[in-house]
């Protein structure tokens, strides 16, 4: 993989792999965004365990350089802090298993004198017509001091619509990285994000 391609984890159930008494494995994966190499695939006995066995294995990673990207379960301080140690940096997704985080993500992005950069895509695939609006800001960095290590934080709103049934649906999430506004700028998050949702 290039060093410059970022690397998503991402952990799932092996689909159609469930036994009478046994769950399906649970699988956590390291793979690169653009060419999909999997880079490291572990199996974990159940989704709360992802969290210690994907810091264990940070270190066996060519991570240096590089952005890693991961879902809400891995949105933690010590994630964040294990990544940086090894020269790499994070974009995390922000839902309400991190309340404070969220609540106070949400009420800035929600007031009309919020200052922010903004950036767009639009994508047309499989009959949809997907919209990404992300809107991204630093003023929150000297107020959320308990996660000393974030640079800008984002707001993204996804918008898809059916060709077919000309059905529209709206998803918001929140995003929060160390990447500073010179080393990512809004289309450059939009990118990381995207290539990591491509993996999802």
């Amino acid at each position: 993989a290039q060093a410059d391609d970022p690397i998503a984890l991402d952990g799932k159930n092996v689909r159609g792999a469930k036994k009478d008494e046994h769950p399906a494995p649970h699988l956590l994966s390291f793979r690169a965004h653009h060419n999909q190499e999997t880079l490291l695939q572990v199996a974990v006995s159940e989704k709360t365990n992802e969290i210690p066995v994907a810091q264990a294995l940070l270190p066996c990673l060519p991570v240096d350089g590089r952005i890693i990207t991961a879902d809400a379960l891995h949105t933690q301080k010590n994630f964040m802090q294990c990544v940086d140690a090894l020269g790499a940096k994070t974009v995390l997704t922000v839902k309400n298993n991190q309340p404070m985080l969220y609540a106070d993500l949400t009420t800035y992005f929600a007031d009309p004198h919020a200052s922010f950069e903004q950036a767009s895509t639009r994508d047309q695939h499989r009959g949809r017509i997907e919209t990404r609006s992300l809107r991204v800001s630093s003023e929150l960095n000297s107020y959320l001091t308990d996660w000393p290590l974030i640079q800008q934080v984002a707001e993204l709103t996804r918008t898809v619509t059916s060709r077919k049934t000309g059905k529209t649906s709206h998803e918001v999430v929140y995003l929060i990285t160390p990447l500073t506004a010179l080393q990512a700028s809004p289309l450059r998050l939009l990118e990381v994000v995207r290539g990591h949702w491509s993996i999802e």
